[in-house]
């Protein structure tokens, strides 16, 4: 169980004691007695703050650690960026065939030679 539950449920309890403390309460309870009623209810609503920042505390360390896991999306990774993510790999071979046949069209002849088609990849290419 992470830390963070552990201190929600620990002040959820918290609130339900309080509430049973103000509960006992009654229009015909000594004056003692509901100030003994009302000082254990603040020491439990103390408690409860309490646990508040520490579970503060608890959530900003969380989305800290988070950001940190997450590394830099600016950094390489060594993972080829210049695919796009789900596109299908077997059009990437036959783009990739089309470019080497083009290449070579251009290596064997001239651009005035080449395919229209051919002469497009060549330009995608240089650019």
């Amino acid at each position: 169980m992470s830390k963070l539950t552990e201190l929600r449920e620990k002040q959820a309890k918290l609130v339900a004691d309080a509430r049973a403390k103000l509960d006992e309460i009654k229009d015909d309870t000594p004056e003692a007695r509901t100030k003994e009623i009302e000082t254990e209810y603040d020491r439990i609503m103390a408690d409860y703050e309490r646990l508040e920042g520490r579970a503060k505390k608890e959530e900003a360390l969380a989305t800290r650690e988070a950001a940190l896991e997450a590394g830099d999306p600016r950094r390489p990774t060594g993972e080829d960026r210049t695919v796009k993510p789900g596109s299908d790999p077997e059009d990437r071979a036959g783009a990739e065939e089309k470019r080497v046949a083009a290449f070579r069209s251009y290596l064997l002849g001239s651009e005035c030679d080449m395919e229209p088609d051919d002469r497009k990849i060549l330009h995608e290419m240089r650019a």
